[in-house]
């Protein structure tokens, strides 16, 4: 998803012509202020100065329009701030890190709140007039303390992370006349619940992230561009998942007709314990599913073409991964630290494994490849990840005696004997020497239902088993599969 820079045209207009323009600072009361055109903006305020500010409509007899940058950045002992209805402008990191601020008002002449304007700020409660058109990057970042925000219909622009790590804030409507949600706007923040108006045409990668009580996003109907299925967000054209609600428990199955899983989509959703991949699912993003720490298995079907960078990152609860055929590019860090993981079954297409994919797998003990050996291997993909052996499929070409630095095996057990013993029938496998099986049998392979009996080695390159016939059944199919 592409990124996207948030940009205030009448703040960047008017800071810039401040600092162009060589104005000589003046004071008046507690407060420094420069005039441009006749118009008074506020730099600074006396250091020692604490209690609550009350800014005048006038200083030096010009009307007060704009809070300069960093005009009451770290006042800690200002604890309230009363603006006049001439403020048009509040600038960058204008009142950042002023830890006791806990009540202000803005104006409804205010048309432009700047990058970090109130980040770090103890404010409790804060309502965007209609007159405002953007807010800054940063604008409330960090604000602690913040648990009501009123966003009134008028606001265009929502800059990145706004109102990130805002971890009191629980409820956020957003109007129908904003257009733009920057990238980590709410990030790791306390939402439970959003809404979002119809007027939404982009929103930046990650907006959600990282709320882990959040548990519904909700769209209004008549948006064009994105809508909402069970408190679950996705686009439209294509119909990408964006945001799972991950304070949500239990199993989640993809909707069938989803081309794509959004970055970060499910990241954080430590309470999700199984996830359901349609087919037609092309695409998986970025950290998609990254500290999903409850997922077991996974499945990806032949549908998906590509995984991104740190796709199942801190999956610590994985166990057993399969990989469909469709998928050509394993993406850098895509398992990254899955602690849990033992088992990977790689499809036949994967020609390109990125850096460290399955760095920190310390427990993982076997990767089965059905296709050629990958032509483009990353950095370490399996460091840490000590004890596990590649398996190959006969009749692939490119292996060697070892594959990144681990040692291979050719995975080739057959059938090659079977005799009935009474109710019971002794199977024959031959195959290389120490590869692992397990022995698996179906009395319909039409359903692709199959039941495990027993899982075991071919110490010797031979081995015989003596099993039966499921209960009941009076034919039987039996393959061999790698556990």
């Amino acid at each position: 998803m592409a990124y996207r820079k948030f940009i205030q045209p009448a703040l960047f207009m008017l800071t810039c012509l401040a600092m162009a323009i060589s104005a000589t600072g003046q004071q008046q009361g507690p407060f420094n202020y420069i005039v441009v055109e006749n118009q008074a903006i506020i730099t600074g305020l006396d250091p020692a100065y604490s209690g609550e500010v009350v800014i005048p409509e006038t200083l030096g007899g010009y009307p007060v329009v704009g809070i300069g940058n960093s005009a009451f950045a770290n006042r800690y002992g200002v604890t309230s701030v009363m603006m006049p209805n001439t403020v048009v402008w509040i600038g960058n990191y204008a009142f950042h890190s002023c830890l006791n601020i806990t009540n202000f008002s803005l104006p409804n002449s205010l048309k432009t709140v700047g990058r970090g304007a109130f980040e770090g700020t103890g404010i409790q409660q804060v309502r965007i007039p209609s007159s405002v058109t953007n807010l800054g990057a940063n604008a409330f970042f960090g604000c602690w303390n913040l648990q009501n925000v009123t966003l009134e219909d008028g606001l265009i622009g929502i800059g990145d992370m706004a109102f990130a790590w805002c971890r009191m804030l629980q409820t956020i409507t957003l109007p129908d006349s904003v257009m733009t949600v920057g990238e980590q706007a709410f990030g790791f923040s306390g939402l439970t619940n959003v809404s979002i108006g119809k007027g939404l045409t982009w929103l930046g990668q990650g907006a959600f992230v990282g709320c882990p009580n959040l548990l519904a996003v909700n769209v209004a109907a008549g948006n064009a561009n994105y809508y909402s299925s069970e408190g679950v967000l996705f686009s439209r054209n294509p119909v990408v998942l964006l945001q799972y609600p991950v304070g949500r428990a239990g199993a989640y199955a993809v909707p069938v007709g989803v081309t794509g899983i959004g970055p970060t989509a499910f990241s954080g959703a430590y309470q999700l314990t199984s996830i359901h991949l349609p087919f037609g699912l092309t695409g998986i993003g970025e950290s998609a599913f990254c500290e999903c720490t409850n997922l077991t298995s996974l499945l990806i079907p032949d549908t998906v073409t590509w995984l991104g960078e740190r796709a199942f990152e801190w999956c610590f609860g994985l166990t057993n991964v399969v990989i469909g055929n469709g998928v050509t590019n394993i993406g850098s860090r895509a398992f990254l630290s899955c602690i849990g993981l033992k088992r990977v079954v790689v499809g036949k297409n994967v020609t390109t494994i990125g850096d460290y994919a399955f760095v920190y797998c310390s427990t993982l003990e076997r990767v089965y490849f059905l296709g050629n050996a990958p032509t483009t291997v990353g950095q370490q993909i399996f460091s840490s990840a000590d004890g596990v052996t590649v398996y190959y499929l006969p009749n692939k070409s490119g292996w060697g005696p070892t594959f990144a630095e681990r040692p291979t095996r050719l995975w080739n057990p057959l059938f090659t004997g079977i005799r009935p013993e009474g109710p019971e029938i002794r199977l024959r496998i031959s195959g290389t020497p120490n590869i692992p099986i397990a022995l698996e049998v179906s009395t319909n392979i039409a359903c692709a239902h199959w039941l495990h009996q027993v899982t075991t080695n071919l110490a010797t390159g031979q081995i015989e088993l003596l099993t039966k016939l499921p209960t009941g059944a009076q034919a039987a199919f039996w393959r061999i599969v790698g556990p």
